[in-house]
């Protein structure tokens, strides 16, 4: 009897070690789930302040090129219609320029490097700047899967010499670019020809 009383308590002290075990195991796996955690919080964090430091970057990059365009493009004296476009200020054509300006007119004036550059990409076209419709229908419907090559050049010349409203320098200097790349992506940006 002695010896089945010690050994039910030997069994009884070797499971209550083992349990110990587990739960020292338990609890320490339950940590290292928590120090990954902890890790992978930190890296996310760090990952937003990245993009936030990135983006930060990037509005301090176009806000420079805005306003250095802007001051130079409202000293411009050729620019007959600037104020209704941009404002009377640096600061109205800055917000325009950061805002509602369409992309490819920002690009254009972003890319200009005097007042000549200026008022070429703002400029009113005429029937004289429409030699850019052969190249921009001949993209748009022969290679990029529009209609009807006639009836495109009929609108690029109508839109083109400004008959409805005024067509910009920007508008055609899009589409030469867009001929010259001779890929369809580059047009999606371009004010409408047809």
């Amino acid at each position: 009897m002695k010896k089945l009383l010690i050994c039910s308590l030997f069994t009884l002290a070797v499971l209550v070690a083992c349990d110990d075990d587990e739960s020292s195991n338990n609890a320490n796996n339950v940590n290292n789930v928590n120090n990954v955690n902890n890790v992978n919080n930190v890296n996310n964090v760090n990952n937003v302040n990245n993009v936030n430091n990135t983006n930060n970057v990037n509005n301090a990059n176009n806000q420079t090129a805005c306003q250095t365009t802007c001051a130079a493009l409202m000293a411009c004296e050729t620019i007959t219609d600037k104020e209704l476009i941009f404002g009377a200020t640096v600061d109205s054509c800055v917000t325009k320029c950061d805002g509602t300006l369409e992309p490819y007119v920002k690009t254009c004036l972003l890319a200009a490097a005097d007042c000549t550059g200026y008022e070429e990409c703002m400029r009113c076209q005429t029937f004289d700047d429409v030699g850019f419709c052969d190249g921009a229908c001949d993209l748009l419907v022969t290679d990029c899967g529009g209609e009807d090559l006639s009836q495109c050049s009929i609108d690029c010349e109508m839109y083109g010499s400004g008959a409805a409203g005024c067509f910009r320098g920007a508008g055609r200097l899009c589409w030469e670019a867009a001929v010259e790349t001779g890929l369809c992506a580059d047009f999606a940006g371009c004010p409408t020809i047809h």
